[in-house]
């Protein structure tokens, strides 16, 4: 791997594996240690939270690493890439104690991770055109 290789992945793909791992983490407790809120759908919220960061990731390391690609098609990667995780998200949560898998989340996941698709590009444009860290 050549110096300049190696930075992009660090600088880029590393986060994008680091939220992966977080977002695995999470999946991981089990149901019983999950604390009980009073609110409405605040798992949805988490999942937002979730796919929204996911989705931005990964639109910025493709746009990093494939810059002669158009944005239009490394986000319907990097959303297909969100949406696979996501199946596999939920099915590891298959096997844990207490928790279930929805394949409403599953969409939701993938809308969520437009969204924060979204909100990177438009940042991006706002920002003039500049490289969004």
């Amino acid at each position: 791997m050549t110096k300049e290789r190696a930075a992009i992945f660090f600088r880029v793909w590393l986060p994008v594996l680091l939220w992966m791992g977080v977002i695995f983490s999470l999946s991981s407790v089990p149901g019983e240690h999950i604390p009980k809120v009073p609110v409405p759908y605040v798992d949805k919220v988490g999942h937002l939270f979730e796919y929204g960061i996911l989705g931005a990731l990964l639109i910025r390391a493709l746009l990093r690493s494939k810059p002669g690609m158009s944005p239009l098609k490394l986000s319907v990667l990097a959303v297909t890439v969100a949406f696979l995780y996501g199946i596999s998200d939920e099915w590891h949560q298959v096997f844990v104690p207490g928790r279930s898998s929805e394949w409403a989340e599953v969409l939701l996941d993938g809308l969520f991770s437009m969204l924060g698709i979204g909100v990177f590009l438009e940042g991006r444009r706002h920002a003039g055109g500049r490289r969004a860290p």
